[in-house]
């Protein structure tokens, strides 16, 4: 039997109608060939974001939105009276191999329960979502989110400013002070931690999995050093992430670098790619978004005032622990880039690149902490 999960929450985490439920009450509507432009229309009405009716929508290019484990599509609103130009949609992946990974790590499920139940408490923002929907028989899902491409999408290639990195950081912060040691009870399927049997065991699997192509697609990057980071990190997966899950423990992220974070006009910052969030030591987050996105000179210059303004938005950790876990939260970030170079259908020059990249400033960072030698004493 299909489960299904349907739900949204508009501005200020009000409920929007779920047009599905006029449409079909037997499948959740995850793909966006099903959508009923009428039925989606006043759904919109009804949730007093839009008046008039909806005539009909259509497919653009999503554009500058990053989509990586799934399908963007920009749907451009025909009405007639007022409503909002164009949605985002975001869905299953095309790429069979994506789509393997994203759902062994039921990365599309975790992403529909952020958007039901926890989008509207969290003080780090998200793109307002007006149909969240999971298909459990089929594994894909379907959001429907606004279009916030008048925001500054931070760059990934580029890496984060100094100033970018201080607005994150400090709004990081917020969301780990917000959820300490109260993480949402959504359960270890939803919200496991990163030493969860099961998410640790997917983590250890997909590591050893991909850690040789993912060395060999990057030779030219793989020195020495980061060939005893990476075979250190298989025998140490399971260990490291055990102490990442250490209490008390918040609402992390778990995918928080520069292409997945949208900066307003009115200086809100927004986070979208939910679909790695877990529940572990708050600085699973912030080794990762050091270790990804910011280049190596800024992040070597700002090091310590990162270190200092997280401590102080967080509120709940001293400098001297904080600093002892950023070297296991700095081997565990390694692994993303190094799974993502081998796992996932890259079909675009820029994903590429942003593997490359992520790659590289990861493996520095390891370097810089002496990760091998934190793994290597156990």
């Amino acid at each position: 039997m299909s489960s299904t999960r349907d739900a949204g929450c508009g501005p200020a985490g009000r409920p929007v109608t779920d047009y599905l439920r006029a449409m079909s009450r037997s499948a959740p509507v995850v793909d966006v060939r099903d959508i009923d432009a009428g039925a989606l229309g006043r759904s919109l009405v009804a949730a007093g974001i839009a008046s008039g009716a909806l005539r009909a929508l259509r497919s653009l290019p999503a554009g500058e939105w990053p989509g990586g484990m799934s399908e963007l599509v920009r749907l451009a609103l025909d009405w007639d009276g007022d409503g909002p130009e164009t949605l985002v949609a975001k869905q299953a992946a095309r790429g069979d191999r994506t789509r393997a990974t994203a759902g062994f790590m039921r990365m599309y499920e975790r992403e529909v329960a952020f958007y039901e139940q926890l989008a509207p408490r969290s003080p780090l923002a998200a793109p307002d979502c007006h149909h969240a929907a999971f298909d459990g028989e089929s594994r894909r899902f379907l959001l429907l989110l606004a279009d916030r491409r008048a925001d500054r999408a931070l760059d990934e290639l580029a890496g984060c400013s100094i100033d970018d990195a201080r607005t994150v950081v400090a709004a990081m912060g917020g969301l780990h002070a917000e959820f300490h040691d109260a993480p949402p009870a959504l359960g270890d399927a939803l919200l496991p931690a990163l030493g969860t049997q099961w998410y640790a065991t997917c983590w250890s699997q997909l590591l050893a999995a991909t850690w040789e192509p993912a060395a060999t697609i990057h030779a030219d990057l793989t020195d020495s050093g980061t060939r005893a980071l990476g075979d250190a990190l298989i025998a140490g997966t399971e260990p490291v992430l055990a102490r990442l899950s250490r209490g008390p423990r918040t609402l992390c992220h778990g995918d928080l670098r520069a292409d997945n974070l949208l900066l307003g006009a009115d200086g809100v910052l927004r986070a979208v790619d939910w679909q790695l969030m877990h529940r572990s030591r708050g600085v699973c987050d912030l080794g990762y978004f050091m270790a990804v996105s910011l280049e190596l000179d800024v992040r070597r210059r700002h090091h310590d005032e990162l270190v200092e303004l997280y401590v102080d938005a967080y509120g709940r950790v001293d400098r001297a622990t904080l600093l002892d876990e950023l070297r296991d939260a700095a081997a565990a970030a390694f692994m993303i880039p190094v799974i993502a170079s081998a796992a996932l259908d890259l079909q675009d020059a820029r994903g590429v690149a942003v593997c490359r990249t992520t790659y590289r400033r990861a493996a520095a960072f390891a370097d810089d902490l002496d990760c091998v030698a934190r793994l290597a004493a156990g």
